[in-house]
């Protein structure tokens, strides 16, 4: 009966090994095989930055009829872009992001030059800080809708946040020269000259925007450094002294007004 137990044991032992045989040869085999298939088979190429960058530049090198060609939509096309539109301004307030993208790639399918959904598009890319994305949609606008200020705009601001300061400044400045009146982009430019250290230009730009808000301290303080920097200290005491005069208790100014004077 014990014999009869070893046996029974012996030959459980002799099929687990046989078959684990079995399966290391048959995965051994495998194996063998996908890396051969690997080797002589190319590996599909990934699609890179440069690839993406080569598709936009095809996009732009489309001939200026077909860039500025724009669809003709029928009433009822019109009416229900009107009111893709009014959903996608609800969906952005709510925060539906993925909706309201899709409603907006799904009609610009049909009028793919539409400023308002172009624009809403590249809004949802700037809350997702998809700067990139928003750029090249911004660009795209600035050459189809040549002298759009409010495209302009969109673009040297989206230049700015991603340090591109030069880019901006010349958008800027190209703005200006058609609306001097516009103090945003004399904000801009006081601001972009100023980190760029230009300071002839901004010690221009801050006097523009101070004639239109002579208590804004910031551009103040701008002028004054500004006036120093090109050695115009007298005028750069001045201004110290106006901003000591609207915040008395401005520790900044009053140290520059005691060094001037210690000289």
């Amino acid at each position: 009966m014990e014999n009869s137990f070893f046996i029974k044991f012996e030959i459980f032992i002799f099929l687990a090994s046989f078959l684990y045989i079995l399966y290391y040869l048959a995965d051994k085999s495998y194996r063998v095989c996908a890396k051969f298939k690997s080797m002589v088979t190319p590996a599909p190429k990934k699609k890179t930055k440069k690839a993406k960058a080569h598709r936009v530049k095809l996009d732009n090198d489309l001939p200026d009829q077909a860039k500025h060609q724009k669809t003709q939509l029928s009433s009822d096309q019109r009416d229900k872009l009107n009111e893709i539109l009014k959903r996608v301004k609800i969906n952005v307030t709510k925060w539906y992001i993925d909706s309201a993208k899709h409603l907006i790639v799904e009609w610009l399918a049909l009028d793919k030059f539409n400023k308002e959904l172009n624009l809403h598009l590249a809004s949802i890319y700037e809350k997702e800080e998809k700067f990139k994305n928003a750029e090249f949609i911004y660009k795209d606008l600035a050459d189809i809708l040549e002298n759009d200020f409010e495209v302009l705009k969109k673009l040297s601001y989206i230049y700015a946040m991603q340090w591109k300061y030069e880019k901006s400044l010349k958008i800027c400045e190209k703005i200006h020269k058609k609306k001097m009146s516009d103090l945003d982009i004399v904000n801009m430019l006081c601001w972009l000259t100023f980190d760029l250290e230009e300071y002839k230009k901004c010690l221009k730009y801050t006097k523009e925007y101070l004639r239109e808000k002579p208590r804004d301290v910031e551009k103040m303080f701008m002028q004054a450094h500004s006036l120093e920097i090109l050695e115009k200290e007298d005028e750069a005491h001045e201004m110290y002294k106006k901003i000591l005069s609207l915040q008395p208790y401005n520790t900044l100014a009053r140290d520059k007004i005691l060094k001037y004077w210690e000289k």
